[in-house]
């Protein structure tokens, strides 16, 4: 038998013998199941990526006394859908997994990008793989992949690995896990038990994060790149425009704003019920990437970034989340 020690869970398993019903509860969660829990109030905490609900998730919302959402985004996608007693709680990084990497010491002919995601179309990992080599045929460049996904069979490693093949890359090693094309290659790599052992092996080794999402309800890898240090190349829409505004500015060359508005679906999660995503420029992206292949280490060097980043390192962290998460209990109830 197994058994794993958290202290966090402990005292939950100590904290239930004294549950009342009477007490305020949270409940962080997908809308389809914000029913299925008890207090007062009930406070529903969805994170979304798209500006529609099917009639259940409205149904599920609309039994919570309040809302909860990481974003202004949210919220507006909320007050759009009728609901008004709604609160914005960011979400954050811990900065002990995600310390500020510095002193680097990259390899000198090689630009690394880094790509994190569970893999999806939402998501844009396959994108992500095709700008990339569209972009840097002929160049030296390579592109760490982790977007593992648990609810697919062997995780999507296989999907991942024809699109490369489709692409025309060629197997570097027996097990699968490398891809060459040209001077170009590809890591694919699996699960890390901690954000230590993500960021030892992305974004310590990163010159830039690739992320051409359609949307995200706010982008924990995006984050977690930019609190290591790592420049991103991201699109300005949906929940990630919570903290990537502040590098909104003339000196920070890879954010993406041009894109179309289209229905979100994938025939998998998405069904076209949903509302609406945007499907990043491939050309304003791919030339993103050669610009980042030129000028990423210049960028992160730049002292406008490095003190971007900072203050991105004081505002986002979990504990800011907590403290922000108890003024509003506080307010909602009365304290």
């Amino acid at each position: 038998e197994v058994r794993r020690t958290d202290e966090h869970i402990e005292r939950w398993l100590v904290a239930r013998d004294s549950f009342s019903a009477k007490d305020p509860s949270i409940m962080i969660f997908n809308e389809d199941f914000l029913t299925q829990f008890s207090g007062t109030p009930r406070i529903g905490f969805p994170v979304f990526e798209t500006d529609k609900f099917t009639p259940r998730q409205l149904a599920a919302m609309r039994s919570c006394d309040y809302l909860l959402t990481p974003t202004v985004w949210g919220k507006r996608v909320l007050g759009l859908n009728g609901f008004t007693n709604v609160h914005v709680v960011n979400e954050g990084f811990d900065p002990e997994q995600f310390p500020l990497i510095e002193n680097l010491i990259l390899p000198k002919n090689e630009i690394v990008f880094v790509h994190i995601g569970k893999f999806e179309v939402r998501k844009g990992t396959e994108l992500a793989i095709q700008a990339f080599t569209q972009a840097l045929e002929g160049k030296r460049a390579r592109l760490i992949v982790k977007a593992t996904n648990p609810f697919m069979q062997n995780e999507g490693m296989p999907e991942m690995q024809n699109c490369l093949l489709r692409l025309g890359y060629n197997r570097l090693d027996f097990i699968g896990a490398s891809f060459y094309k040209g001077e170009l290659r590809v890591d694919l790599l699996r699960e890390f038990h901690t954000g230590k052992d993500l960021q030892e092996a992305t974004y310590a080794c990163a010159d830039v994060g690739l992320f051409p999402y359609r949307a995200e309800g706010w982008g924990l890898p995006v984050m977690e790149c930019l609190a290591s240090g790592v420049p991103v190349i991201a699109g300005l829409w949906s929940g990630p425009t919570e903290y990537l505004e502040a590098f909104h500015e003339p000196w920070y060359p890879f954010l993406l704003e041009r894109s179309e508005l289209v229905i979100a679906e994938d025939g998998v999660w998405f069904h076209g019920d949903r509302g609406k995503w945007r499907n990043p420029d491939m050309a304003e992206l791919k030339a993103a990437i050669l610009y980042a292949h030129e000028n990423a280490r210049f960028v992160r060097a730049a002292q406008e970034f490095q003190d971007a980043v900072r203050l991105f390192r004081i505002s986002f962290t979990w504990r800011n989340s907590a403290l922000r998460l108890e003024e509003v209990l506080r307010e909602i109830c009365g304290l």
